[in-house]
């Protein structure tokens, strides 16, 4: 099977035979001839490919031809054209650990920038333009798989940093170009539109960086289904990324999941996140109760009062706390989830008092003093109750 790809523009020789000499001519190129298309013909000769690049009329060929460094053989790739055979300075043990679709994505990428074209047949040389050839039933596999390694479709959603399209991915784009797999597969895929440092070989040089890139654009992403998914995908590669400081709209739907399916159904850190965010927020974002509600309010204080633990704090109710949060005291008032009210009057009792605790008494969530405090208080109402029965 022979591959062609062919753009207009003849390429300097320099490019193929000297290392370190990039002849882009395009604005923002994917690749460069500088190193990667030495990587890739000493790749295909060491796979068993042939490979022959057209520069106008003229015809190159590239072979492997065994030489001997002090003692020690090495399969030297050379270079047959109209001027002669060239021994290359480089060996087929360049880009030894190259992969099929590594080769494909570096010829490609130029044909890209080239604004070239790919054909699965044998393209006739033409004069101005470069044509290479090659032949060998890896690449043409790689060449009809390019979609995984190539985007192809529309984004959904831009953030600036990150271009977001539909599907799940095993691995990260730059420029519509996959630079770096994933251990965990991510429920979306991801084009990295910034400024980004790669390797050599054309691989993301930071992991962390592609990493910080996503993790910002889904914390500020105002698509509620995209939010819905990333943060859905608890065993996958957004489960590792951190949603501090989300914006409102990621924040609640975030909420909204926790509360519809539960903590467990949604990425811990994304959990996180929303309770934080929620708990900045809960003063400006009140709820109005309804006449039913309001009195089931009324119920809960009037019986607290009775029993000698009267409101005194202001209360404003909100419609999320965040996951599994039902109250919260904070600067003299109670915050009380709406959520909190549907759970009955007695969850309801509880939540009012422990929040005026921590205001009166100051006592902290989960601390011994508070504990110490809650277990005497069951004691004295115990003993009160016998007294009452015996009188």
């Amino acid at each position: 099977m022979t591959v062609s790809l062919k753009n207009a523009g003849l390429i300097p020789l320099e490019a193929v035979t000297t290392m370190g000499v990039s002849a882009k001519e395009g604005e923002n190129p994917i690749g460069f001839f500088g190193t990667g298309l030495k990587y890739a013909i000493s790749s295909l000769l060491r796979l068993g490919h042939r490979v022959t690049i057209w520069r106008g009329l003229d015809r190159y060929d590239f072979a492997a031809e065994r030489g001997e460094v002090r003692g020690k053989e090495f399969d030297f790739v050379v270079m047959r054209g109209p001027e002669g055979e060239q021994r290359l300075g480089f060996t087929t043990h360049l880009g030894a650990k190259w992969e099929m679709w590594q080769v494909f994505r570096e010829l490609y990428s130029n044909c890209l920038d080239e604004g070239g074209t790919l054909a699965f047949a044998k393209l006739p040389p033409e004069e101005g333009h470069t044509t290479i050839l090659v032949v060998g039933e890896a690449f043409a596999a790689a060449a009809r798989n390019r979609s995984a390694y190539f985007l192809d479709t529309p984004p959904i959603y831009s953030g600036g940093l990150v271009d977001v399209h539909r599907g799940k991915s095993s691995g990260i784009y730059y420029r519509g170009v996959l630079v770096s797999p994933l251990l965990r597969s991510s429920a979306l895929t991801y084009n990295l539109t910034c400024d980004t440092d790669l390797t050599e070989d054309r691989t993301l040089k930071h992991k962390w960086q592609g990493d910080a890139y996503i993790a910002h654009t889904l914390r500020n992403c105002t698509d509620t289904k995209i939010v819905e998914a990333a943060v859905s995908n608890i065993d996958g590669y957004e489960a590792s990324l951190s949603f501090d400081d989300p914006c409102p709209e990621a924040a609640e739907v975030i909420l909204r999941l926790c509360e519809e399916r539960g903590v467990a159904s949604v990425a811990g850190s994304a959990v996180k996140g929303a309770e934080g965010w929620a708990q900045r927020e809960a003063k400006v974002k009140p709820c109005t109760l309804s006449p039913r509600e309001q009195h089931e309010v009324e119920d809960a204080k009037r019986f607290l009062a009775s029993i000698g633990y009267p409101i005194t704090a202001p209360i404003t109710f909100t419609e999320t706390l965040g996951a599994d949060v039902f109250g919260m005291a904070k600067d003299g008032r109670i915050y009380i989830a709406r959520v909190t009210l549907a759970r009955g009057g007695n969850f309801l009792i509880g939540t009012l008092l422990e929040e005026q605790l921590h205001i009166t008494h100051g006592f902290k969530d989960e601390s011994r003093r508070f504990q110490d405090f809650l277990i005497d208080m069951v004691v004295k109402f115990a003993k009160d109750a016998a007294y009452s029965q015996a009188a």
